[in-house]
């Protein structure tokens, strides 16, 4: 009784928060895969508050995904590239040619002008699409 009582009331906010994924049934393997998000997380209900009260879903929906997609996309690949540049993949290499960082260099910077003239036009371009579809940054977003 007293740890119920010890428990902080949850807001109405951060019960909307609540993300509810969708289990496999029983029949797959008996364990329920359904995983509430925290509203404490670091993407909780004040940081999208800040970023919904800050900018327009426009700027959401294109540059933030835009800037978003790149860290994923460049940072994921950084441990390769430092492994190849150190050669540490050299036993490991089934080609023969191995890539100086002249190379290397102008291949990041190719993928850097690849994702800015193409990849940044196509989430500007396709953003009116989405709003179409119902595309909203309002509060509750959509489970």
């Amino acid at each position: 009784m007293a740890a119920a009582a010890a428990a902080a009331p949850v807001s109405a906010l951060e019960s909307a928060w609540q993300v509810r994924r969708p289990s496999f049934p029983s029949s797959h393997s008996g364990i329920s895969l359904s995983l509430p998000l925290s509203a404490h997380s670091f993407w909780g209900p004040k940081s999208m508050q800040l970023l919904i009260a800050n900018f327009s879903e426009f700027q959401l929906a294109t540059v933030f995904t835009f800037l978003l997609h790149e860290t994923v996309f460049f940072l994921s690949g950084l441990p390769s590239l430092l492994f190849e540049r150190f050669g540490l993949f050299a036993k490991y290499k089934i080609q023969k040619k191995s890539n100086s960082s002249a190379y290397q260099n102008r291949c990041v910077l190719r993928l850097i002008l690849y994702h800015v003239c193409v990849n940044l036009p196509v989430m500007i371009f396709s953003y009116p699409a989405f709003k179409f579809m119902g595309l909203r940054s309002s509060l509750p977003l959509p489970h």
